[in-house]
């Protein structure tokens, strides 16, 4: 197979490209000169360059100092630093009038009088307080001087409340550590006393709740020596003296109808008498030495000259004892503040005798050896005659309950006998016939033995 490239062009195609390579021609030609017909614009014709021209320095403004300055100066006050403001200032107005530094002087003259001023009040406060300082330490001084002396006195309430006025009056004393203790001391020496005083009540309700009126008065006592500002004391005191007073008492029935005889027909000085009389209350016992006490220290009546007192205090061991070396109005006054009154006579012997007009409290016999009944001469043979303590003879005791109406102590009654005044019971003293019942023994009502004592009656009411 041979090339097509190779092939000869057959003649009668030759006309044929002749002609289209003219055609071509021609076209290329006609554009030509188509476009070179089109009207070109000129070209700009080029600038003329001129030489470079350099540029003006900039201008460089004046340096103002004195504002500087007085900028300086604001941020100084500004800080409160015036003294270094004042030096700004001042250089200012060197360099150039500044009168727009008046407004910072007069800031500066404003902040030096109020700084001024300042100081002075605190000054003033520091002077003040210094004065102030020195009148708490004077009066602490004083303080502490009356506070030892109320509380040697007892009065440990009225030492915390001297603290506090000295810190209300003086208020920088509570600054001083020695006024801080002085008052802590003082309270709690309050607190400690305060429980024992309630304590010591606390006993002394228990031993009234028993009866036993002497043991309680006494611990009362305790606690208001103790205590003397307690206000517990003085009332529960009040309360045992009367719970002693009342409790203490037996009722004796009113008189039966047509009434009882009294004294002893075959005895002149002990006259026959018809007592008529309604009921009434006695003493169980003879006023005692501890019952008196209490009326000798609420009233301050004179105590008794007895052997068994020391000023106004009985003895300890003796409360238990008959009251002895008083007068008629030594009773008389004990029994007006005890509310009651000494019996009459016919009352005294109608409550140891009765309805059948026995000789003595217990019957017409007066019993020896254990059965004694009575403190009298008889019953102390071998031993030195001396008083007793109340109902220490429970076989003595009249019908009614009523103890120690035979011996131990006479006893004071309201009725008279001329210029004298009837005891009535005998004593530690006498013989068994002066114990009887009916037996009366008239005496000067000034005189106070010490085999004298009393008891006390109260009316009741119908």
């Amino acid at each position: 197979m041979t090339n097509s490239v190779d092939r000869p062009v057959p003649p009668r195609l030759w006309p044929m490209v002749a002609m289209g390579l003219l055609s071509g021609l021609l076209a290329t030609f006609l554009a030509m000169q188509w476009i070179r017909s089109e009207p070109e614009e000129p070209a700009a014709a080029p600038l003329p360059v001129s030489a470079p021209v350099a540029a003006p320095p900039p201008e460089i403004p004046k340096r103002d100092e004195a504002a500087e300055l007085l900028d300086q100066a604001r941020q100084a006050v500004a800080a409160d630093r015036l003294e270094e403001a004042e030096a700004h200032i001042a250089k200012a107005k060197a360099v150039r009038d500044a009168p727009e530094a008046d407004e910072l002087e007069a800031e500066i003259r404003r902040r030096k009088d109020a700084a001024e001023e300042e100081r002075r009040a605190r000054e003033a406060a520091d002077r003040k307080a210094r004065e102030e300082l020195e009148l708490a330490e004077a009066e602490l001084a004083r303080v502490r001087q009356e506070v030892a002396k109320l509380q040697d006195e007892g009065r440990y309430a009225a030492a915390v409340a001297r603290c506090d006025r000295a810190a209300k009056e003086f208020p920088q004393t509570a600054s001083i550590d020695e006024y801080t203790n002085l008052r802590e001391k003082a309270v709690r020496f309050l607190a400690e006393v305060t429980r024992e005083y309630e304590g010591k009540l606390e006993e002394a309700r228990r031993e009234s709740e028993q009866n036993r009126w002497g043991t309680a008065a006494a611990l009362v006592r305790k606690a208001m020596n103790l205590w003397p500002e307690g206000e517990k004391a003085a009332a529960l005191l009040k309360e045992i003296t009367r719970g002693m007073l009342t409790a203490n008492m037996i009722r004796v029935p009113a008189s039966p109808a047509g009434g009882v005889s009294l004294g002893d027909p075959d005895r002149a000085d002990e006259p026959v008498r018809h007592y008529t009389g309604g009921a009434f209350l006695i003493d169980r016992h003879e006023v005692t030495n501890e019952e008196f006490a209490m009326f000798v220290k609420e009233t301050g009546r004179r105590p008794p000259p007895s052997m068994f007192w020391k000023g106004n205090d009985v003895l300890s061991g003796y409360g238990r004892l008959p009251v002895t070396h008083v007068s008629a109005a030594d009773a008389e006054a004990f029994a007006a503040w005890a509310g009651k009154r000494l019996p009459s006579e016919d009352e005294w012997e109608y409550a140891a005798r009765w309805l059948d007009r026995r000789i003595y409290p217990w019957g017409d016999a007066f019993p020896e050896g254990d059965s004694i009944a009575a403190n009298t001469l008889e019953t102390s043979l071998g031993e030195l005659p001396r008083v007793k303590p109340v109902e220490s003879y429970p076989n003595g005791q009249s019908p009614f309950g009523v103890y120690d109406l035979a011996g131990n102590v006479w006893e004071w009654t309201s009725t008279e006998l001329g210029e004298f005044r009837i005891l009535k019971g005998g004593s530690f003293l006498t013989n068994k016939g002066a114990c009887r019942a009916s037996n009366r023994f008239a005496d000067e009502a000034g005189l106070a033995h010490p085999d004298v004592g009393f008891r006390c009656v109260k009316d009741v009411a119908p």
